[in-house]
Parts: C-alpha cells; structure tokens; sequence
C-alpha cells in the first residue's frame, strides 16, 4: 500500500515514537529516572511467514503480534502500517469497539515517517491465542496481500518491560526491548493530536541521549527483522 499522511487520511490522533538501539538498555533507563519506578513486564511475540517465502509480512507492512503478562487476558493484534484508511471499506475507516474486539486507526510518527496505521485487538483469558475470524476478515479486506494462516511461524518471545513516564505534562511511555540474540532497545511512545505530532516528537528528542537515536525503525520493525532473518528462521522450520 502506499504511504500517507495522516492528516491526509482525516485522522485526529497521532501516535509518536522514539527509538534508541545498539545501546546500554540498563544505563539509558537510569538516565531517564525509571530503574526504580514501578512497572509493567511482559512477553511480547510476533508471528511471521516461514522461511519458505522469503518477503516477510513486515516488509509488506503488516504485523501479527501476542502480548502475554502475569495478569489479565492475552492481547491479540492484527496491524498493518503504513496503511490508507482513507482506502479502506468504509465499516473499517473509523475507530470502533465490537464484541472482543478494540479497532483503532492513527497517525504514526517517527523519524521522518509520517504514516498512517490501523489495528484490530482481540483479548482472551483461555485458550491458545490465535487470530480470530474477525481479524482475518480485517486482514483480509485491507490488508496488501493474502496471508495463509497456515504458512506463520512463532517468533522468540521478547521480554518487554514498560513504564509510564509523567514528563513535562504529558503521559509518556518508556518501553525497554531486549531482543534475544540482538540489541537493546529502548522507546518512548505518546499520542497527541495530529497537529501537534512534530512538537511532540521534538519534546521527547530532547528527552533522550543522541546516542542510538534510530530514525527509520520502530522497536516492532527492529525486533522482527531481527528475530525473522534467515538465520533465526530456519530454526522454526
């Protein structure tokens, strides 16, 4: 799919991000003042096409993803980014609630990318935790290319630890991703109005050391592109 703005895409909200890499995970968290402040573990994983086809669902800009904590339901998500909602049929354009399911569409913004993202969260307290048939419908209708459910693979797990982080008036999110067999990485996350993004991003740059400052990934794109490439995944043949 091609990629938009998400002020082009009529969207209201935007969801900023920062990412620092290849850094000491540990020594950038007591920077920020967060080694002793309470927080909120838990495993992350995503699913991926196996070895076989060698262009990953991330590449076309879509992510299947399962958040698992010590607490509370498992949490499912289908996301595609970039994305054009705008495109989409119109049932799937706006936010919505539905039996299970949370369906969300915003703004995306770091480095220099300025795009748009939808998603569809199911949460489940039993059970293997699996796309439901409404998130394949999802898929399906708006994403950019067919996804047989028989040809995905578990990734490894990733330990997320996260954070809030109440900064200057705003309600940040510090999030730290030690990806096994790769880098740290550490994320910092808010949303705003679409408006105000390019502020915002500005505000939590000067939050974070230069140092590991990565402009063109995301935590997600840097755990799965590590965690998917042909090395790792012919473990999961």
């Amino acid at each position: 799919m091609s990629r938009s703005r998400p002020d082009e895409a009529g969207l209201a909200v935007a969801e900023v991000r920062v990412t620092l890499a290849d850094i000491d995970g540990t020594r950038t968290l007591r920077a920020l003042g967060l080694s002793r402040s309470r927080r909120y573990p838990w495993l992350l994983s995503f699913r991926e096409l196996r070895p076989v086809d060698a262009r990953t669902l991330l590449s076309s800009g879509v992510v299947l993803a399962e958040r698992r904590s010590a607490v509370g339901p498992v949490a499912v998500t289908a996301l595609l980014c970039p994305c054009r909602p705008d495109r989409f049929p119109v049932s799937w354009q706006h936010d919505h609630d539905e039996p299970g399911h949370t369906y969300r569409v915003h703004g995306a913004l770091y480095g220099d990318r300025n795009v748009a993202a939808a998603s569809l969260t199911a949460l489940t307290r039993s059970g293997p935790a699996v796309l439901t048939a409404r998130q394949w419908a999802f898929l399906n209708a708006c994403g950019p290319r067919p996804v047989d459910p028989g040809g995905l693979a578990d990734l490894d797990p990733v330990p997320v630890t996260r954070w809030p982080l109440p900064w200057a008036g705003l309600r940040v999110a510090v999030e730290y991703w030690p990806v096994p067999g790769g880098p740290d990485v550490v994320e910092l996350t808010l949303r705003t109005s679409s408006a105000d993004a390019r502020l915002m991003q500005a505000v939590l740059l000067a939050a974070v050391p230069d140092r590991g400052l990565v402009t063109d990934r995301t935590a997600t794109e840097i755990a799965v592109e590590h965690l998917s490439s042909p090395r790792r995944r012919d473990r999961h043949r």
